[in-house]
């Protein structure tokens, strides 16, 4: 996880998507050939693997960045996504405490999320496995961490941090 960047403390709701048809063209292609591009990909390293629903997924990345083992930014997750997204947080890959659970990956898949992808633990995996939406993480833990967000970090920030969109 990172320590610090620039837009930690906000929630951007304007969020710039890539053309439909390179995100389908994209989809294509095998991931050992989006790798070996030769291009600037990132490639999520070892220890994150499928946890529940589907295998294969393709889209644009909506990224959070939490707290270890926080959810309240996670909570904002199906406002800000829409159909094809993919949701990828940065949970600082914390293993006891779950950011995502059955209930918030059946609303982002309602909102035609088609994945999830968590450096952290995620919970109810035979619900998200109902859910039906493709989800890979750090592993599996039944309990939930926090819902401070970055505030118990930064005691200094407003509740959504300075003065961001809500």
């Amino acid at each position: 996880m990172s320590k610090s960047h620039a837009q930690q403390l906000t929630i951007v709701v304007a969020i710039e998507r890539p053309p439909a048809a390179a995100v389908g063209a994209l989809a294509e292609f095998s991931t050992t050939q989006i790798a070996d591009c030769g291009g600037p990909v990132g490639v999520v390293g070892p220890g994150l693997g499928r946890i529940a629903g589907g295998t294969e997924f393709c889209g644009p990345a909506v990224t959070v960045w939490t707290r270890p083992g926080d959810i309240l930014f996670m909570l904002k997750m199906p406002e800000v996504t829409r159909s094809g997204d993919v949701v990828a947080v940065d949970g600082g890959g914390r293993a006891d405490a779950a950011i995502l659970g059955d209930i918030l990956a059946g609303a982002v898949a309602e909102r035609g999320v088609v994945g999830i992808v968590v450096d952290g633990a995620v919970r109810d995996i035979a619900g998200i496995d109902e859910v039906g939406v493709p989800t890979f993480a750090r592993n599996a833990h039944p309990a939930t961490g926090s819902n401070e967000g970055p505030r118990a970090q930064h005691p200094g920030a407003g509740r959504w941090g300075h003065g961001a969109p809500r």
